[in-house]
């Protein structure tokens, strides 16, 4: 049984109410830098090492008690760790699920990230980017030999990195990395520190600090070309979720804490209501559970908000769409058929993960009533279990929904 959504194609005056609330999750009190889910519980990194567990029930684990930036999970029997300390002990860690202890990989200082691709594993550090195709040896890439890399994105065949040390710069490729360019068309050097795609392969990027270009940039040819969408200082985190934008600052100046920001007005709602801390690191999410969730990263603590609903009472219809939309089954492994009326042309159906990353892309055919996705990506590579957003979209209407992916 399809559930029937109705969308409207003329004039529509739009009544918004916003809610949300806040739930401490993890240890308490802790400056929590990132926070991931692995196989073996929620991992919560620190400024002295990392809590994993589940229920309450944390065990803490560290080198030396060197801050722990990012951790990714590999399989299930081992994590890679970055320790970021400034000192000669920096560097990737290999953790042992069942021996509990850490095996250096490689001294690399001052690691800031570490981003999981198709192809492999890229590491931003202090003087460039480390690649790696098995997480097991490591190679710089020269075009960033003495470069500082604060954050990278990827979107397809289109990757992103940000270079924040002096000149800052940005640097896109088109070929999955293989060649790179500086975006030569911004109106000022940007060095950004966070970025995040919308559904709509919109990319935004946060650059912080206190100057006349501080704020939100956005950006609608994959980092090439970048617009100011949002004046603020300090600015320190951005995420998408679920067609929204969140920002966060992590100093409190003019601003703090938490907000939604909405493109079409350009505009700000707050969210520090029950927020127990206003200085935010970094935004996440909980892909292991089957709601849509953000879990906020403060210095004191970690948040969670799966009730952020902005729900639009819409009038004055004309012109009304029919359109049936579902997935079946759901949960699904590994395959599920997702099914949907229309009578039109040139649509497409998009898959996303959380990040706002396009899975898959398909283009539908006229009087096609379903498409069976597999669980692979455009390249077919298998996705990770979580929760997954499909999206149809033309000229005349978006509409999207969530399935779940459980191995």
């Amino acid at each position: 049984m399809f559930k029937k959504m109705v969308f409207t194609a003329f004039l529509i005056t739009i009544i918004s109410c916003f809610s949300y609330e806040w739930n401490q999750i993890g240890p308490m009190g802790e400056n929590i830098l990132n926070y991931k889910t692995t196989s073996i519980g929620d991992v919560f990194c620190t400024d002295h090492g990392f809590y994993t567990g589940w229920n309450q029930n944390w065990q803490f684990y560290s080198v030396g008690e060197l801050p722990v930036v990012d951790v990714d999970e590999i399989h299930p029997e081992f994590l890679i760790v970055l320790c970021n300390g400034g000192s000669w002990s920096d560097g990737l860690y290999k953790f042992d699920t069942n021996s509990f202890e850490f095996e250096l990989m490689d001294y690399v200082v001052k690691p800031n990230f570490i981003y999981r691709t198709n192809d492999g594993f890229y590491v931003g550090f202090e003087y460039g980017i480390l690649f790696s195709s098995d997480c097991l040896s490591w190679t710089e890439i020269p075009f960033f030999n003495g470069m500082k890399i604060e954050s990278m994105i990827t979107n397809g065949s289109h990757f992103v990195a940000t270079k924040t040390d002096m000149p800052t710069a940005i640097y896109i490729s088109d070929d999955n990395g293989e060649t790179w360019q500086e975006s030569s068309h911004i109106v000022t050097n940007l060095g950004m520190i966070d970025l995040a795609y919308d559904y709509n392969d919109k990319l935004y990027g946060v650059f912080g600090g206190y100057s006349n270009s501080s704020g939100l940039w956005s950006s609608e040819d994959y980092g090439d070309h970048w617009q100011f969408e949002y004046y603020v200082d300090n600015l320190n985190a951005v995420y998408f979720m679920d067609g929204r934008i969140f920002i966060g600052w992590q100093e409190s100046w003019d601003w703090e804490g938490v907000a939604q920001y909405d493109s079409e007005t350009h505009q700000i709602n707050m969210m520090n209501e029950g927020l127990g801390n206003l200085q935010i690191n970094k935004f996440s999410t909980n892909d292991m559970i089957d709601c849509l969730n953000i879990v906020c990263c403060t210095m004191s603590g970690a948040y969670m908000c799966y009730d952020f609903e902005i729900t639009n009472s819409e009038i004055e219809t004309l012109n009304h769409i029919d359109i049936a939309l579902d997935n079946y089954p759901n949960p699904f492994n590994p395959s599920t058929t997702i099914s949907f009326s229309l009578t039109t042309e040139n649509t497409e159906l998009k898959i996303y993960n959380l990040k706002g990353q396009t899975i898959r892309k398909y283009s539908i055919l006229n009087n096609q009533s379903s498409i069976v996705w597999d669980g692979r990506d455009d390249k077919g590579n298998i996705a990770s279990s979580g929760i997954y957003l499909y999206k149809l979209k033309n000229s005349r209407f978006t509409i999207s929904k969530k399935m779940i992916l459980m191995k």
